[in-house]
């Protein structure tokens, strides 16, 4: 439930609203919280996971709303009722702020896994220091940095009016271009309807959110209806992924096909229905760094960058494709991508001894760790080994608990599993779950407390020989754990970092 104040405006001055009878009053807020409502407060009906669209409506209008927006809802007293209620809610915002249409763009980025970096990135290469670029996703919101320092938002995508709210203190602060993480469960609960979305990024498409989609093909739905947004006028998909053909037909079907641009690593996997298409050949340096070059019609280029793994290929890719199709130039960007990084809990690395790395990492889905695990294989020098700590969230999709610890017992060369954030079920059930996908789950060690393990992860660490990794799985950027309805301090880095300093000492 939230609630955006507006500049004051009278209802009948916004022509959406004026066509079909709009009471002649002025609003000063918006909300869709009918016990935040008052005279001047105009309330938004919305359909909720657990509640139709008027449930609230009589309680708002008991409670003084000044009116009532909506779609589809029985006759009441100064109900506005319009066949896109978002679309409409989107013309009183920017109506209220003087705003032109086209004064702002978003471009929406989702996938199982990368959305993140791929934000980060896409803001970075779109960001200046008088240029300021809007932020919102997993990170929280604000205006983007480097360090990426912002402010907590709860979900991945919020609500539709806090999205209003958010991306309107970024207008004010001097951003026209916003880019966004966009959720699978935001995009089937409305949350970016009536955004002005121009560019649709999709990265991928993994096991994750089966709990709340059902399935692989609902969840693959929820994805496609980014690419249905009338709003949108570019799209970027992953040439390499198979569900991109979807998506390709569903951009196809519409009447006003936006621009397409397909990305791929691998040339040679990227489908004729795919080209042109910007492509890219990957190497290692010798000190560690990546060589990407990339390659665009007749344009080539090359990006050397501390970004690392085949998976951090493909979200660079990705950011440049969302800048190309917009109409960036390769050179220009190339430029730009030599001086980007990874967003916090991305691939963080901490050294242990000179010679040896913990790596932090926010994977916590199959395919996150198995990119993940991958990549640091691909990177170890001689024999050296790889370890990982990770558990699985709790009071979410358990079918994939059994497939991650399959992942880490093949990729891995020994294991930790522990506690994430267990929420409201046993840590040690899930641990066992996770175990159960194991073909020698005694070779693997339990640590159900994520401190502990992570301490002990080090230690072995430490006792092992050079070039010798360790993969802390799961949190990321995370500052919390949730356990038993609370959430407690707790971040992987600064574990990692106390356990470090300790254990060298």
């Amino acid at each position: 439930m939230a609630r955006i104040e507006i500049p004051e405006t009278r209802l009948r001055e916004i022509p959406s609203l004026r066509h079909v009878g709009a009471p002649d009053l002025s609003v000063t807020a918006v909300s869709d919280d009918s016990r935040d409502v008052d005279g001047s407060t105009l309330f938004f009906a919305r359909p909720t996971v657990s509640a139709p669209a008027d449930r609230f409506v009589a309680d708002a209008i008991e409670r003084g709303a000044a009116a009532v927006l909506g779609g589809g809802l029985a006759p009441v007293p100064g109900l506005i009722d319009v066949d896109r209620p978002e679309e409409a809610l989107a013309d009183l915002v920017r109506g209220a702020n003087g705003w032109h249409p086209d004064l702002f763009a978003i471009t929406a980025v989702t996938g199982t896994n990368g959305k993140t970096t791929v934000s980060h990135l896409i803001a970075g290469l779109a960001g200046a220091e008088d240029d300021p670029v809007g932020v919102i996703g997993t990170l929280g919101r604000g205006l983007w940095s480097p360090r990426a320092s912002y402010e907590a938002v709860g979900n991945t995508t919020p609500g539709l009016i806090d999205n209003w709210r958010l991306i309107s203190d970024m207008v004010r602060a001097g951003a026209r271009e916003i880019v966004m993480e966009v959720s699978s469960h935001a995009l089937s609960q409305g949350r970016v309807e009536g955004l002005p979305i121009r560019t649709g990024v999709f990265t991928n498409l993994g096991r994750d959110h089966f709990d709340y989609h059902g399935d692989a093909e609902a969840y693959l739905a929820a994805k496609a209806h980014l690419f249905t947004l009338p709003s949108l006028r570019q799209a970027v998909l992953n040439a390499e992924q198979g569900a991109s053909a979807r998506l390709r037909e569903t951009l196809e079907a519409r009447k006003d096909a936006p621009r397409l641009l397909c990305y791929a690593l691998d040339h040679g996997r990227a489908p004729e229905t795919c080209r042109p298409c910007l492509t890219g050949e990957m190497e290692t340096t010798t000190d560690g760094r990546m060589r990407l070059s990339v390659e665009h019609l007749t344009d080539r280029g090359v990006i050397e960058t501390r970004l690392a793994g085949r998976f951090n290929a493909e979200n660079l890719l990705a950011a440049l494709a969302a800048r190309l199709v917009v109409g960036e130039s390769l050179d220009d960007l190339v430029g730009q991508a030599t001086r980007l990084s990874a967003p916090p809990g991305r691939m963080e690395s901490f050294r242990l001894g000179g010679t040896k790395t913990v790596v932090v990492d926010y994977a916590h889905s199959p395919d996150a760790l198995e990119n993940v695990l991958s990549s640091l294989r691909e990177g170890l020098p001689g024999d050296a080994s790889l370890g990982v700590v990770f558990g699985c969230g709790g009071d979410r999709d358990r079918g994939k608990r059994p497939e991650m610890g399959a992942i880490a017992e093949r990729l891995a060369d020994w294991a930790i599993v522990t506690s994430d954030n267990p929420r409201s079920e046993d840590p040690e059930a899930i641990i066992r779950e996770i175990r159960a996908g194991m073909a020698e789950p005694d070779a693997a060690e339990t640590v159900t407390g994520r401190r502990q393990a992570i301490r002990q992860a080090i230690e072995r660490l430490a006792a092992g020989g050079a070039g010798d990794c360790l993969l802390v799985a799961g949190k990321g950027h995370e500052t919390g754990q949730e356990i038993a309805g609370r959430v407690l301090p707790f971040d992987d880095r600064e574990v990692v970092r106390q356990a470090i300093t300790e254990v060298s000492a």
